[in-house]
């Protein structure tokens, strides 16, 4: 099992030391367990934090059980009772205890493979490696045998657990062992802790069930403490957003805030759990509960507008389901939290979902005001000392942002998108960009830690130009004849070259108007897709970023990111069935080898030819509808689409799309409620 000889050698003398009744030390357990991690047997990991929690447990019951037992008693004399006494003895000279950190480094091990191993269609050595290492620990949960309250790093990794069909072995009915898919076993794990979260402490909870005669029994008592805030959230997020069950919600808050022994006061991690499932679930008088909640001075902007959202459900198992999540009351408990950039986020969200745009606008130039023109000069100004106090608010902005970093950033330029002020957004974009660079070099806010840009925010800003590059609808253009931007202004973002140029128009409202949007918005779209597929070069260039984001670290394109980009570029086309699709690839085939010309007319453009590079160089294939148009351009198409095996927020797998998607790559719905069969069939043919 081990295939290190000096690994194998040393838990021989392990367990010879354990038979033989050496002392062994805590200290001896860890740096065996580190040692185990560095040669990466996660498996014997699992088994000797397992070894060390039943150890504990083992004591923990001899001294409950020794000290109910009175001195008088007539099992004091028997040889069994010498023989449990003298083994407590030394089980306590050992003073061997789980260490929670430890437990933490080996999860990260174990997610590090799941998450680079999870999307493989093949069985992986290492993927069922790390699986049975999860189980085994997940199986210590489960009997409720780790003795420390923080246990949100495990709850973390068995809901994360990707969609395999990998089977493990657990210990079954009995003692015996069984063969038992992974996914299904770490959900019922969890499903079943929910509903049996310890109240009060071990000792409490063993001595109402103790007796003197105890000492002679076989069972043992479960050692698993009152669990932490941490913990408490990380079932929480699981109930409300993998199971989609505000019944569970309700019971873990419940049983936070009034059930335990010791109630715990929600955090501000809660508080984002909370309105963000209320937001993806549309309880919007959740939302309203938690908002009303909140008790900080900080968070006076914050309001709850009272408008509800209804869902329409069917008779359907599914429709059953969604419309217990809609009815379903959470009662908030109160709510004493600090502004965070998560809670602002949070609340971005919420804000998009009920379409407050003037809100959100507001909520920006709160954060950073050195966005609202009106209040700050721009280069434009005459007056000297005018431009100065401009390039001073600039650069106030632009250390706010690196301060705020790409989580806020992110979710802001996906809100402005979404409500419709594309200028704004360009603004935040170019503002973002300089902030990410300064903070890989360390400039201006030097002791902000350096971040990076996932695909997120370029497939946001993607369908932020798209969009107007795609519009067919007259754009009705208003420029202030009293303030007109100049080259060197124009030159520093899309939006203000555009402006530029509209200026020189006889008519701004005329055709031209739309004709100038959709070349600067494609061209727009176009350089924010080379600028991502570009950053392994630029990786290349800056030796600050290589300090402290090593090449595999860097962020991939992900499916939806090349959809965004197929649609921005992509022909306008009708929906039809795959065999019609099918006929007319074969058709342009043949007409490709008869002439050796490629066709004309198909809507083929340079821009859509690097993205298909890119996409078969990534991994991907071409979507079916698409192929068509590279007949003659692209040699290789690639082959089926990944399956994406993260684990989203429906336990049971029945929302994965299928692979027949015309126009664009198969995505997973990851987030919110599920949808309809019907819809799910309408959207693959847009």
């Amino acid at each position: 099992m081990m295939a290190d000889q000096g690994m194998r050698f040393a838990l021989h003398l392990m367990f010879l030391a354990r038979r033989h009744r050496q002392r062994r030390t805590d200290n001896m357990f860890k740096l065996f367990m580190a040692a185990t991690l560095l040669n990466g047997e996660l498996i014997i990991f699992s088994l000797l934090f397992g070894w060390a929690c039943r150890d504990w447990q083992t004591a923990f019951n001899l001294e409950l059980k020794l000290d109910v037992l009175p001195e008088d008693h007539p099992l004091q004399e028997t040889t069994k009772v010498e023989g449990l006494k003298l083994r407590l003895t030394h089980l306590q000279s050992e003073s061997i205890f789980p260490d929670a950190e430890m437990l933490d480094k080996g999860l990260s091990v174990i997610d590090a493979i799941l998450a680079l191993d999870g999307e493989l269609d093949s069985v992986s050595h290492r993927r069922l490696v790390a699986l049975q290492a999860l189980g085994n620990l997940a199986g210590l949960l489960e009997r409720q045998q780790i003795p420390f309250a923080q246990i949100s790093t495990l709850v973390r990794s068995m809901y994360k657990c990707p969609r395999v069909d990998d089977e493990i072995w657990i210990v079954g009915l009995g003692g015996c062992p069984e063969r038992i898919k992974a996914y299904d076993y770490f959900h019922s794990v969890l499903e079943k802790l929910i509903q049996n979260v310890p109240k009060q402490p071990p000792a409490v909870r063993s001595k109402k069930a103790l007796r003197p005669n105890s000492i002679v029994r076989a069972y043992t008592f479960p050692i698993l403490p009152p669990l932490s805030v941490q913990s408490y959230n990380a079932l929480l997020h699981y109930s409300l957003r993998h199971r989609l069950s505000p019944g569970m919600g309700n019971q873990l808050l419940r049983h936070m805030t009034v059930e335990r022994y010791e109630p715990l006061a929600p955090d501000s991690v809660t508080t984002n759990i909370l309105l963000r499932s209320a937001t993806l679930l549309r309880k919007d008088e959740m939302s309203t509960d938690v908002l009303s909640a909140l008790v900080s001075e900080q968070l006076q902007f914050i309001t709850a507008p009272p408008q509800k959202t209804e869902i329409v459900v069917d008779e359907r198992k599914w429709g059953r389901k969604l419309e217990r999540v809609s009815t379903a009351r959470v009662v908030i408990p109160p709510l004493r939290t600090d502004l965070d950039v998560y809670l602002i986020t949070t609340y971005i969200s919420y804000l998009v979902s009920r379409r407050q745009s003037q809100a959100v606008k507001e909520l920006l130039f709160q954060i950073i005001p050195e966005l609202d023109s009106k209040k700050y000069p721009t280069n434009e100004s005459h007056d000297k000392a005018q431009r100065k106090f401009g390039r001073e608010a600039l650069l106030s902005g632009l250390q706010r942002a690196i301060w705020l970093g790409p989580v806020f950033l992110t979710c802001m330029l996906n809100a402005l998108s979404k409500l419709g002020h594309p200028a704004l957004a360009d603004r935040v974009w170019q503002l973002a960009k300089k902030a990410e660079k300064c903070s890989w070099l360390r400039q201006h806010v030097p002791e902000r830690e350096p971040w990076i840009f996932g695909p997120e925010v370029y497939t946001v800003m993607m369908d932020c130009y798209g969009q107007l590059s795609r519009r067919q609808k007259p754009w009705r253009l208003t420029l202030d004849p009293n303030r007109r931007i100049s080259k060197r202004t124009a030159g520093h973002s899309v939006w203000g070259s555009f402006q530029y140029e509209c200026q020189k128009l006889p008519d701004r409202n005329g055709p031209d108007v739309n004709a100038l949007l959709h070349r600067f918005m494609g061209h727009a779209a176009l350089q924010v897709f080379l600028r991502f597929m570009q950053l392994p070069k630029v990786h290349q260039q800056v030796t600050q970023l290589k300090i402290w984001l090593p090449p595999e670290n860097l962020p991939k394109p992900d499916a939806r990111f090349f959809n965004s980009a197929l649609w921005v570029f992509r022909p306008r086309m009708k929906a039809q069935r795959t065999r019609l699709h099918r006929e007319h690839l074969s058709q342009v085939q043949d007409a490709f080898t008869r002439t050796g010309v490629p066709a004309q007319d198909g809507g083929w453009n340079p821009a859509l030819q690097q993205v298909a590079e890119h996409m078969v160089a990534s991994g991907y294939p071409i979507p079916y509808g698409l192929r068509y148009l590279f007949v003659g351009h692209l040699e290789n198409m690639g082959d089926a689409a990944p399956v994406d095996r993260r684990p989203g927020v429906f336990a049971h797998g029945r929302y994965q799309p299928s692979g027949n998607q015309r126009f664009r790559l198969p995505t997973a719905k990851h987030r919110g409620l599920p949808l309809a069969k019907r819809y799910r069939a309408s959207r693959r043919n847009r």
